[in-house]
């Protein structure tokens, strides 16, 4: 089952599942005290008896280890949690928009976007596809980055 929910902040995860799957399987699974796993669920902005959650302990962890030089290390964890969901975490490239405007970064995404399906719709090989969508998410990538940077 999927959600319309917008991505979830950790202490948000921690008060979602509680709800899901009720407090006393958290404590279990968690192996803590219920009033701990309280705190972690609770609002950072409007609590003021909190603790720092799992998550965000390991954020911080990997954020360090990424600092000293060890992102394979760093990234370890993002793909444990990512496998028994079928998902798979890779590294993003660093994107450099090539264009001077946001509006002409999105101008470069409509046509690597109509080769991607145009491509399909002739029944170029999977290689040949395969570039063209990495093509489109390049051009997409570089107007988040030049949407990001507008946004300060």
């Amino acid at each position: 089952m999927t959600s319309d929910l917008p991505p979830l902040k950790s202490w948000q995860f921690f008060k979602a599942i509680a709800k899901v799957l009720g407090r006393s399987q958290c404590h279990d699974i968690f192996n803590c005290s219920e009033r701990e796993f309280y705190r972690w669920g609770a609002d950072p902005d409007a609590c003021g008896d909190i603790r720092k959650n799992p998550i965000d302990l390991i954020a911080a962890a990997c954020r360090k280890v990424d600092l000293v030089g060890h992102t394979d290390i760093a990234v370890a964890p993002a793909r444990i949690l990512a496998e028994p969901l079928n998902c798979r975490v890779t590294l993003a490239p660093d994107v450099e928009p090539n264009r001077s405007t946001l509006d002409g970064e999105c101008l470069d995404d409509h046509p690597a976007l109509v080769d991607f399906h145009e491509g399909i719709r002739r029944g170029l090989s999977l290689e040949a596809i395969g570039a063209l969508r990495d093509k489109a998410i390049q051009e997409i990538e570089e107007t988040f980055v030049k949407y990001r940077e507008a946004r300060g």
